[in-house]
């Protein structure tokens, strides 16, 4: 389709460039994708077969209820589930060895009472999940038999809400979060790379060998502990237009730009003026 076209994107762009300059009427932009675009949109809804629970014939039946397995997507791409679900929650990838099927263990879910299931992710490595997933996400970290690991104290406060900092562990490595979570998700890295145990890693200005840093696991942990810090706000003499606050400059992927300090209640952002440049 047209709208798909490099031409027709990079001109596009082009009038949203001159609608920001005041050179062009949006609504003129704006029909111009939206004519063509509803009209391939409803040749689309008459003429395309969906893709969604399309059988695959070379899969075979579902291990656990022998119900046909149909191809899905996630955000993550394309995997096989049981077109029985959610009666039956059976998923495992197009291609190579399924995941062991869940294991009830003896343990409870904290927040809804049921049952926490033994569960392998995505690197194959053991979880708690209650077993009224999706309607509750409750995970716990685990040993390789069902067993809970529970985070490591380490005496210092969370200065958002008081409760004790501990350590949690996630795909990049340690890092420190707040033992109220999910009421409070406070997560930082451990200051000078401090392990688990009170032994720290050799000051060389990365992680030691093996380990890839401090990162985010479900509790929501920091990104990586290389990653430089974000730039403070600079305030300016300038009024958000939309709420009133001052507007600050911020720096994004694409440089400095003006954004209201109302952020995130108020959204509103400007091109960097030239005076503050």
């Amino acid at each position: 389709p047209k709208i798909m076209d490099v031409k027709f994107t990079s001109h596009l762009e082009e009038e949203l460039d001159k609608v920001e300059e005041a050179k062009v009427e949006s609504l003129k932009v704006i029909r111009e994708f939206w004519e063509p675009f509803s009209e391939a949109l409803e040749k689309a809804s008459e003429e395309m077969t969906s893709a969604k629970n399309n059988v695959d014939e070379n899969a075979g039946p579902c291990p656990e209820c022998s119900k046909p397995l149909v191809k899905r997507w996630s955000k993550r791409g394309a995997f096989l589930g049981c077109s029985g679900f959610p009666d039956c929650k059976h998923t495992q990838p197009l291609e190579g060895e399924a995941r062991p099927q869940a294991k009830p263990t003896e343990h409870k879910c904290e927040k809804c009472g049921g049952t926490m299931l033994l569960r392998l992710n995505e690197r194959r490595e053991p979880f708690l999940g209650c077993e009224n997933f999706p309607k509750c996400r409750s995970t716990l970290p685990c040993d390789a038999e069902g067993n809970p690991v529970k985070p490591e104290p380490t005496g210092e406060v969370c200065e958002k809400c008081g409760a004790e900092m501990v350590v949690k562990r996630g795909r990049r490595g340690p890092f420190l979060a707040c033992s109220a979570f999910p009421k409070c998700r406070n997560a930082k890295p451990l200051a000078g790379e401090k392990r688990a145990g009170g032994k720290k890693a050799a000051d060389t200005g990365s992680a030691s060998a093996g380990d890839t840093g401090p990162g985010p696991d479900l509790s929501g942990g920091p990104a990586s502990a290389s990653r430089p810090p974000k730039a403070k706000a600079e305030p300016t003499d300038q009024t958000c237009p939309d709420c009133s606050q001052p507007m600050v400059i911020r720096s994004g992927s694409r440089g400095r730009f003006l954004g209201c300090s109302g952020y995130p209640k108020c959204r509103h952002t400007e091109n960097l003026p030239d005076d503050l440049k």
